[in-house]
């Protein structure tokens, strides 16, 4: 994986807790002040460097005590920090915040984030262009934005423009954009109220995604299916820095070739942990601590079997679509997503995976090897049980197993368990919801 630059702000966030976010002209008791590292820009770089990634910080502060401050912490969390400019006489970024109610309301003071101008940029211009993507936010001046978007597009950098706060972008920049990530707010601002946002997603792509709070993300495949990778549960503690979490982890999952459903789900996962901590930069997940909540971790101790992986393929199966769940030993196909859930031999096992994907799936057909009724007739009769109990009709077909491997590469996903008994696979086809 590349280095990934950041351009973009650098505040300190001045934060305030309060019983609920006040009404206009309302004055709340408000409790425990902090001074915290933020800005959109330094929070995606903490974020991803959290994550394991090389990244660079592309921005100015000024020089006073917060200035100095914030150029520490982000050296302290991995960040590179050669190319922040100290800017004399003008006083650092600033974000006032109140968080209540499990929500929050934000006023920022440029300061110096204004000063990451053209001529700032083409001061750093080498460094930057040395990067694989480059994350940009609406926290700097438009024209550098422009400016940036622009020049990257020329050089073969690739670019994720977070659109917030929200503001126009003239239609020409938004087609050199690699990926674009607006909430719901700042995309009817992007494109307006008379296109649904349905029409956005299907006229870019998996280049536009949209973040939808609680509900998760949605984007566009590029077969033109609309997909909505669904929220990671969480006890909300902060809800500030979830939005840059969640563009920093799609960012570094895209920059390591992740399909954009799986970086979707990734990120999603490193949002929901984010919000469970206070502060923006300091709720920010590491790599082990999303991959454990993925694989294995809070989310099967929660949910059981079904990880964010799993949850993300079944929010998105339509009627005839297929899924396979194996063995530990089941060959994948190159163009078939992998979801591995084998913590060590036997663990867990195929029928406590088909099990909980059942609960979860509705099922008119499953496909099974031929070879099983002779070779496993225990798993056959755990299979052949389930089915039984179905709530709808479930056709089952035998096939040989070269062939059930041959349709594995038609399936949306293939499960692949701890199982370690023979022919324990098996295809299952979704039935209509309707």
């Amino acid at each position: 994986m590349g280095k990934i630059g950041v351009v973009g702000s650098i505040n300190m966030d001045m934060t305030v807790k309060a019983e609920r976010i006040p009404l206009k002209g309302e004055t709340l008791k408000g409790w425990d002040l902090k001074y915290i590292p933020g800005g959109k820009g330094a929070n995606q770089a903490v974020a991803m460097a959290k994550l394991g990634a090389e990244v660079e910080m592309f921005g100015c502060v000024g020089d006073d005590a917060a200035g100095a401050s914030l150029l520490k912490n982000l050296q302290d969390t991995g960040v590179e920090t050669k190319c922040i400019k100290t800017v004399s006489g003008v006083p650092t970024g600033l974000a006032m915040i109140t968080v209540g109610d499990n929500d929050n309301t934000i006023i920022v003071v440029a300061g110096t984030n204004d000063h990451v101008n053209i001529d700032y940029v083409n001061e750093v211009k080498d460094s930057l262009l040395e990067c694989e993507i480059v994350l940009l936010q609406h926290e700097i001046p438009q024209e550098t934005v422009e400016y940036v978007i622009a020049l990257c597009a020329e050089n073969g950098v690739k670019v994720v423009l977070n659109p917030g706060p929200a503001r126009p972008v003239k239609q020409e920049i938004l087609e050199k954009v690699t990926y674009l990530t607006p909430n719901e707010h700042e995309a009817v601002i992007l494109f307006g109220r008379d296109i649904s946002f349905e029409e956005m997603m299907k006229r870019y792509p998996e280049k536009l995604v949209i973040t939808q709070g609680s509900r998760g993300v949605s984007t566009c495949l590029k077969n033109g299916q609309v997909i909505l990778v669904p929220a990671r549960k969480a006890n909300v503690v902060d809800t500030t820095g979830a939005g840059d979490t969640l563009n920093g982890a799609f960012t570094v999952a895209v920059t390591e070739g992740k399909e954009i459903p799986e970086a979707l789900a990734f990120a999603n996962t490193a949002a929901g942990l984010s919000t469970e901590k206070f502060g923006a930069q300091g709720g920010m997940p590491t790599r082990e601590e999303v991959m454990a909540a993925n694989l294995g971790g809070s989310n099967m101790k929660k949910n059981g079997i079904i990880n964010a992986d799993i949850s993300r393929v079944l929010s998105y199966m339509g009627h005839t679509d297929t899924l396979a769940v194996g063995d530990c030993g089941l060959p994948i196909p190159d163009e078939t997503e992998r979801i591995d859930l084998a913590l060590k031999l036997g663990v867990p096992s195929f029928m406590e995976v088909l099990r909980e994907v059942e609960k979860e799936m509705k099922i008119e057909k499953v496909v099974l090897a031929e070879e099983i009724r002779e070779q496993n007739p225990a798993v056959l009769k755990e299979i052949l049980e389930l089915v039984e109990q179905m709530d709808t009709a479930c056709q089952v077909e035998y096939v040989s197993h070269a062939e059930l491997k041959a349709r594995t590469k038609s399936c949306r996903a293939v499960i692949r368990t701890g199982e370690t008994t023979p022919y324990a696979n098996i295809i299952l086809q979704s039935a209509c919801l309707f």
